[in-house]
């Protein structure tokens, strides 16, 4: 084993930033997603950025710990940094999870994805085997339906949960389906515009109600 590949093992996640006006993260999610303390760093930096700055997440893993996934994510949604998501040879399982989250994706021809309920084990008393099994279905079920909305059909997000077979994808099929998925949260967010403009309105007409008597 080399000296990089023992910096590696112990350092699943690279950090790299530079600053001008503005911050630039650049943060390489290369191995299998680890335990969460992997993470703790680059979650951190999340949490110090100001929205004109910009992270590079380059991302090439097979998946791994959904726990670890689950976090990152949530920080990388609640960075207010425009995060730029960098597909390499693989996003699998927890890596697929984690490039879909970013606010952009850049591509290559080779780019390939690949999307599952899920594996893993766990090892106990039977009925608290059981419990494990039915509390991590549940939470893979939201986890689908959270992640993968708007690139995944409603039908397929079904089938996933339903147990169907691991879902490969190339880089042609990946390209349409971020184009979906740019345009879906593009509807949400006008939605959301249109709903606060109505409750906005709402609220006036119930203020000149209240004024006039």
């Amino acid at each position: 084993m080399t000296i990089n590949e023992e910096l590696i093992k112990e350092n699943p996640v690279q950090i790299y930033s530079s600053e001008s006006i503005q911050k630039h993260l650049h943060v390489n999610l290369n191995t299998e997603v680890k335990e969460p303390y992997h993470y703790g760093d680059i979650n951190q930096h999340l949490r110090s950025l100001g929205q004109d700055d910009i992270v590079h997440l380059h991302i090439n893993s097979p998946g791994g710990q959904l726990a670890s996934a689950i976090e990152l994510i949530y920080n990388l949604q609640q960075c207010p940094a425009t995060v730029i998501g960098y597909l390499g040879a693989d996003a699998s399982s927890a890596g697929s999870m984690i490039f879909l989250s970013c606010d952009a994706w850049e591509i290559h021809d080779l780019s390939t994805l690949m999307i599952h309920n899920g594996s893993g084990g766990y090892a106990g008393a039977v009925p608290n085997m059981r419990e494990h099994s039915k509390h991590v279905d549940e939470l893979l079920k939201r986890c689908l339906k959270k992640y993968y909305k708007g690139f995944l059909t409603d039908e397929e997000i079904q089938s996933h949960i339903d147990g169907r077979p691991d879902q490969f994808m190339f880089a042609e099929e990946i390209e349409e389906r971020l184009t979906n998925l740019h345009q879906y949260r593009i509807d949400q967010y006008e939605e959301q515009l249109k709903e606060q403009e109505d409750e906005d309105e709402s609220e006036c007409v119930l203020n000149e109600t209240d004024g006039s008597d």
